[in-house]
């Protein structure tokens, strides 16, 4: 008795998934269940053997999982039904309507008694091989990508610090160039307050010529002569040098002045100093 006289088509799907689980009858269990279903007239709208035998067609594809693979199988997901053909050496070619055909060498019409020699393919070295090299150059793919963007990264901080340090460098030369200016200038003013000094009689004579620069002018601002120290010898002081008092005296008489010596001498300077800036307003920059 073949199993569809043992089973009628409306047995439930677990009754016929336990007969094809228990009763494989030398063939694989997808393989049992495949035959049994092309022998089922009832889903023979959905799935049937080509008009020459040699090849399984579904008709369509959406009712086919729904009304059919749910009867046979713990699934109604056709793309797992094709994985599974795949595995077992099928081979899926495509429909002008629409329809689906898995040809396999063995899995014929009239072939019954050969289907249990149709097994699952097991990869092969080379393939597993293939497979862990072809990971292996995904992990690589990814790890380059990384290094890249962390060059990128690299390349744009030393970008940003080449910019800083440029920066750096130009505001210490325009500082350098406003001190330079500043002593200059400051030299200068110092050569006219020396002239308008000297020119009232008091202060250190200015230097002969303007080229000597800030090193001439505080040469010249130098006292001309160091003022002699008292020496004292057993508590009295000595007959070569002047006394204390003597000297204090002397710097009184020479330093106080007369108030209006004082007015004449500022006004003075104030036209003096005023003559002197006119004249270099055309050849200093401020």
């Amino acid at each position: 008795m073949n199993p569809s006289e043992r089973y009628s088509h409306n047995s439930s799907p677990s009754s016929q998934t336990d007969f094809f689980d228990e009763e494989k009858q030398g063939s694989p269990s997808f393989i049992s269940k495949l035959e049994y279903m092309l022998k089922d007239t009832t889903v023979s709208p959905y799935i049937s053997w080509s008009p020459c035998g040699e090849k399984i067609v579904v008709f369509d594809a959406a009712s086919f999982s729904t009304k059919v693979l749910a009867r046979y199988f713990k699934h109604s997901n056709f793309t797992s039904f094709v994985r599974q053909l795949n595995l077992y050496g099928f081979h899926k070619a495509s429909l002008d309507n629409g329809a689906c055909e898995f040809s396999h060498p063995i899995f014929k019409r009239g072939n019954e008694h050969l289907f249990k020699d149709i097994r699952r393919k097991i990869p092969s070295g080379n393939d597993r091989e293939l497979q862990v090299a072809r990971a292996e150059i995904e992990q690589m793919s990814v790890y380059v990508q990384e290094l890249r963007a962390r060059h990128r990264q690299m390349e744009a901080a030393i970008q940003q610090k080449e910019n800083e340090k440029q920066m750096i460098v130009a505001e210490m030369l325009e500082s350098k160039r406003r001190q330079e200016n500043l002593e200059n200038r400051l030299a200068q003013m110092t050569m006219i307050l020396m002239r308008a000094c000297q020119s009232i009689g008091i202060g250190p004579k200015p230097p002969e010529s303007e080229s000597g620069g800030r090193q001439q002018v505080l040469d010249n601002a130098e006292p001309q002569a160091k003022r002699p120290r008292l020496m004292v010898e057993n508590g009295h002081t000595s007959n070569d040098e002047p006394s204390s008092i003597t000297l204090l005296e002397s710097n009184l008489h020479e330093e106080i002045l007369d108030p209006l010596d004082i007015l004449a001498e500022q006004s003075s300077i104030t036209r003096i100093i005023e003559n002197e800036s006119s004249s270099l307003g055309s050849h200093t920059e401020l």
